[in-house]
């Protein structure tokens, strides 16, 4: 059985002929800051009859805006490695608003895909985490010794794109910068643009800072358009790796 069929078994419950090796530091505790913010602006064109708050050509086109803010922590607990190099975790999160969510199991791959438990609901600034949490993510042995470096795992489906690279280094911390980019085919068109900066630690192999930036934008028939902005700060907290 593929390994990553078999944490997916595990997660829903069934059994997973693929053993779940131990990891280098079992038991690691890892606990980051996050602040997150969210504005949404829908509009709307059409000649309807309502009132509009601007008027273009011989439609109107009206815009309805919202807006969610919080902060909290995010926590991490490392389970074991895969023999494929998946960091299996169990993250949580806390916030003081509306963001928090209970302890969801988790692998994470260099190339920055994961696998979490299907049945429990994470949250997107969870999900940005995970990304850099696998001990081959920034591994000179993985990119080449290069500064930059490429993912590319796009299929009929979806453009799935994201490109590094390494601006400046010292002291052991990386500064790196992520362009991501995300293209649904087919159906109601969605387009992701992820601008992300991170400070890489390589010798501990977890992320110190992450600050991401988000647009998602959504097309939908009627002459409806969504736009959404994500920004998620990442600070590392705390490290039970971390020599005193």
């Amino acid at each position: 059985m593929n390994c990553r069929l078999g944490l997916l078994a595990v997660l829903i419950g069934v059994p997973s002929l693929c053993a779940v090796a131990p990891t280098p530091a079992p038991g690691r505790h890892l606990v980051y800051s996050f602040t997150y913010s969210s504005t949404g602006d829908l509009e709307s064109h059409g000649s309807n009859g309502y009132a509009s708050d601007t008027h273009s050509g011989a439609g109107n086109t009206r815009d309805y805006r919202g807006a969610l803010e919080d902060r909290g922590t995010i926590t991490v607990d490392a389970v074991g490695l895969q023999p494929d190099g998946g960091l299996v975790v169990k993250i949580s999160e806390r916030g003081q608003d509306l963001r928090s969510s209970d302890p969801i199991l988790c692998v994470t791959y260099g190339n920055t895909n994961n696998i979490c438990d299907p049945n429990r609901q994470m949250n997107s600034e969870e999900l940005t985490l995970l990304r850099f949490l696998a001990p081959s993510f920034a591994d000179p042995a993985v990119t080449d010794g290069m500064k930059q470096w490429k993912v590319d795992q796009s299929d009929a489906e979806a453009t799935r794109t994201a490109e590094y690279s390494v601006r400046s280094s010292a002291n052991g911390v990386m500064h790196i910068d992520e362009r991501r980019l995300l293209r649904q085919h087919g159906g109601t068109p969605t387009t992701t643009d992820i601008s992300s900066q991170l400070d890489y630690d390589g010798a501990r192999k977890v992320p110190v800072s992450v600050e991401e930036y988000v647009v998602r934008r959504d097309s939908a028939m009627g002459g409806q358009s969504m736009t959404t902005t994500l920004q998620t700060t990442l600070k590392l907290v705390s490290d039970s790796m971390a020599k005193p």
